[in-house]
């Protein structure tokens, strides 16, 4: 359109006006429904999609994890396990902001650690007959008995997860058991980077009551592995006070392929999300890697938070008290608010403001 009487400068200025507003109302949109600057997005629901990977599979023969006094299998007693191979993966997540879902940025999930041992802990909804001999667990999800925790976490799969992430195994065991992942670092990673908008999020999910953590967007990579991050953003237990998802479900644990704990009381699902833009500081349209999943405990920035063989930045004593965060396998990438992935809609939203803001300066005009 070419603008040249008086009257279409007008005009121009009018729609330019209107542009403007609807962004900036579009950017305010970003920010939490309180307008508070808390961090993150509590999750208030999710729907999920159930498909089953064939029939279920049965493993004979699996002796208890490695004997110690909190341990509810012994190594001394065989088990019977049963798969039901149930993927049952999140589609969309729902927040006082609206509904989200996938936008098709997959992220790849890499474990980092400091030494061994490099245990691979995982948790699935099920029931245990007993813990003597002879018993027979059955799970829901298929069998993950020699699955790493990167295999694990990388899928979007509820019946999955990894437990006791960021506990650290000590001489004798902390809390007296080796129920620890000491792990000091995951990575979600997105290997060609994309753009940060004011609509996407990430999502983090866990068993139990919402653990801290801490978490940095990966501004970097270097060969592959995160190289400079952002700030390190602290999200504390509760997720701004998040409600149970309604998936309440008994558990069993297993450590290094054997069943090393029957969490008979059953135990719900948290979940926040977290926006790059409007909680770690990325700025509007910089590119970015993905994000990184850190203990409570651990401090640093930039590229300090890359070398995790660093005892300064990354405590290798942490406790499940600070390290205890038992998180689902729900990885379903990056994720935004419908703005972000139909433009025709923000395109019907542009269209409406400029009307509506025309109408209203003709209205005064007279």
């Amino acid at each position: 359109m070419k603008f040249r009487s008086a009257k279409d400068l007008i005009t121009k200025k009018v729609i330019s006006t209107g542009l403007v507003n609807v962004i900036a109302s579009l950017v305010t949109f970003g920010f939490s429904s309180s307008g508070a600057m808390a961090i993150g997005i509590a999750i208030s629901g999710i729907t999920t999609t159930t498909t089953f990977n064939g029939t279920d599979t049965q493993v004979t023969n699996v002796n208890g994890a490695t004997s110690e006094p909190n341990s509810d299998f012994s190594n001394s007693n065989s088990y019977t396990v049963n798969f039901a191979e149930e993927v049952r993966a999140i589609t969309s997540i729902t927040t006082s902001d609206g509904t989200y879902g996938p936008v098709g940025i997959p992220l790849n999930v890499v474990v980092k650690r400091n030494g061994s041992p490099a245990n691979n802990i995982f948790y699935s909804p099920g029931t245990a007959s007993g813990t003597t001999s002879g018993s027979t667990i059955s799970v829901k999800s298929g069998n993950a008995l020699s699955l790493t925790q990167e295999q694990i976490l990388t899928q979007n799969n509820i019946n999955l997860g990894s437990d006791n992430v960021f506990t650290n195994f000590a001489s004798g065991g902390l809390r007296n058991n080796n129920n620890n992942n000491n792990i000091e670092r995951i990575d979600f990673i997105s290997s060609t980077g994309f753009s940060a908008s004011i609509f996407q999020a990430f999502s983090i999910i866990e068993r139990g009551a919402g653990d801290a953590f801490r978490i940095a967007a990966i501004t970097e990579l270097n060969a592959g592995n995160p190289s400079n991050y952002g700030a390190l953003v602290d999200v504390t237990s509760g997720y701004n006070s998040a409600p149970t998802l309604g998936l309440s479900s008994t558990y069993v644990v297993f450590r290094n392929g054997q069943p090393s704990a029957n969490i008979s009381t059953s135990q719900d699902l948290r979940g926040i999300l977290i926006k790059p833009v409007a909680d770690l500081g990325v700025t509007a349209g910089g590119t970015i890697y993905g994000f990184s999943l850190f203990a409570p405990d651990t401090t640093g920035s930039g590229t300090q938070l890359a070398d995790v063989t660093n005892t300064t930045f990354f405590p290798a004593n942490t406790s499940d008290g600070n390290g205890g965060i038992d998180l689902l396998a729900g990885n379903v990438g990056v994720v935004a608010v419908p703005f972000d992935f139909e433009p025709q809609f923000g395109l019907i939203v542009l269209g409406g403001a400029w009307f509506v803001r025309r109408q209203l300066r003709k209205k005064t005009s007279k």
